[in-house]
């Protein structure tokens, strides 16, 4: 896969219009969307995409600020590993996301789940 291809530059700025949905409160809308544009990243440049990962980490925020906790606490799994292969077990955002993971789990242990 070539870099600059028209889903690599379309990646960022369809992140940023789901993040728009998330300061609008529609945390569920945002989860759909996340899972669209993941879908077609992922087949054109795989799990361990930088930008693919940092898709899939707004995608389990959204999960997490939609009460989806189980869910969350999924994609917080993938993402240690998917940044531990890619940047280092040791890289601040892998650090980031094992924080994530807890912080999921957490609420999964304080009745959250899936719905």
């Amino acid at each position: 896969m070539e870099s600059g291809s028209v889903v690599d530059d379309l990646l960022p700025a369809g992140i940023l219009r789901v993040v728009a949905l998330m300061g609008d409160k529609r945390a569920s809308v945002a989860v759909d969307a996340y899972r669209e544009l993941l879908s077609g990243a992922e087949k054109e440049f795989g799990f361990d995409h930088e930008n693919v990962l940092a898709a899939r980490s707004n995608l389990a925020a959204a999960l997490s600020r939609d009460n989806r906790w189980g869910e969350a606490v999924a994609e917080y799994r993938m993402l240690v590993q998917g940044y531990e292969w890619v940047l280092g077990p040791d890289h601040p955002n892998t650090l980031a996301m094992r924080c994530n993971l807890a912080w999921g789990a957490a609420g999964v242990g304080a009745g959250g789940g899936s719905h």
